[in-house]
């Protein structure tokens, strides 16, 4: 199950419960049919749920948000909150193939950071969205663990 929530300077897309493919990709296709995507970052709190995604369903769904990204958007961050386990392995991986995409990414190990971060003035992202900025260990806290 997933709720997509407005905040003051963010969307906020939560899953809870088993989390398959499908469940994320609904998240994603909700998130970006919304009128105020384009220009709103957002925080993606998985942090209750198990995320249950492959390495090829993932490649599809960065490909499909690639072709879908609005040109014209002015977000500039993800923040993801994973604190432990699989999901927080499976987040790592995204970011890593996300790196295409034209925004920061970075994972957090709780929701109040996450927003912290949002809060932040974005960072400047090249044309093939890579900012150098995502968190690639995938073993416990690193140093953009904030």
């Amino acid at each position: 199950m997933h709720t997509i929530h407005k905040k003051p300077g963010f969307l906020l897309v939560t899953l809870e419960g088993e989390a398959t493919y499908h469940d994320f990709k609904s998240a994603i296709d909700e998130e970006l049919a919304r009128d105020d995507y384009p220009d709103m970052n957002d925080v993606w709190d998985l942090d209750h749920c198990l995320l249950s995604v492959g390495h090829d369903q993932l490649e599809n769904i960065v490909n499909d948000v690639l072709h879908r990204y609005p040109r014209q958007a002015s977000r500039s961050k993800t923040a993801l909150v994973a604190s432990s386990g699989i999901t927080r392995a499976i987040v790592h991986f995204w970011i890593e193939r996300a790196e295409i995409l034209p925004y920061e990414k970075r994972i957090f190990l709780n929701l109040q950071e996450a927003e912290g971060w949002i809060a932040e003035p974005g960072v400047a992202v090249d044309a093939e969205g890579v900012s150098g900025q995502a968190d690639k260990s995938f073993g416990g806290v690193s140093e953009l663990d904030h």
